[in-house]
């Protein structure tokens, strides 16, 4: 009974922005969905994107050996990792080529969306040594009056070995390594209609971010 508890006040700590990274308390705020929309340009159309941030608060994980064990990234890994998002991409809604996926992955090891965390920043190689699945973890500040976070900037797998965990031991090995690096809370921000990735960080126990409203 208690245990639960524990649990639902964490997860009522995290609704709140600023509290994402101090523990600020609710009474007489009205909280928003942190929901953001993006307009898109693919192929002369107008495609616009509805995203939503999710948070949650670090604990250790269970890390349970496995054939394919996520390591750090490394510098040298910069340019496969461009090649695995341009696959990883090329059936959504951003269909990246060639030029955008390397632009976008070196923007972001530059700082693009925030700084990174080598340390809780993982790949996944198969036994030919290919990169299958990778997670990026930045250091940065969501909303308009909220602090400093780690947060996923991106998490990827190539098509051909989606619905495999991967995906999901590369997020555990990223939560833990953030908790033993003292970090409190690990956000995202994901597209609303991205129905795996939603139920992926849910199951981890990411709940959604909001912000107070203005009072009327």
């Amino acid at each position: 009974m208690a245990h639960h508890a524990n649990k639902a006040s964490k997860r009522k700590q995290i609704t709140d922005v600023g509290s994402v990274s101090a523990a600020l308390p609710l009474a007489q705020k009205r909280p928003t969905l942190l929901c953001t929309k993006f307009d898109f340009f693919i192929g002369g159309s107008q495609v616009m994107v509805s995203l939503i941030s999710l948070a949650v608060l670090l604990e250790p994980q269970d890390l349970k050996p496995a054939v394919l064990s996520p390591r750090r990234i490394k510098a040298a890994d910069v340019p496969r990792l461009a090649d695995l998002y341009l696959h990883a991409y090329a059936d959504g809604t951003y269909n990246p080529n060639t030029e955008k996926a390397a632009d976008r992955i070196r923007a972001i090891f530059e700082g693009a969306r925030g700084a990174p965390i080598p340390e809780a920043s993982f790949l996944t190689a198969d036994a030919d040594g290919n990169i299958i699945a990778a997670i990026v973890t930045t250091n940065r500040v969501l909303g308009d009056h909220g602090s400093e976070t780690a947060f996923v900037a991106e998490l990827f797998t190539h098509p051909d070995h989606r619905r495999k965990g991967l995906a999901e031991r590369l997020l555990k090995h990223a939560m833990h390594a953030l908790h033993r690096a003292g970090h409190r809370t690990l956000a995202v921000t994901v597209n609303i209609d991205n129905a795996a990735a939603l139920a992926l960080y849910l199951s981890r126990d990411f709940r959604r971010l909001t912000q107070p409203a203005e009072n009327n």
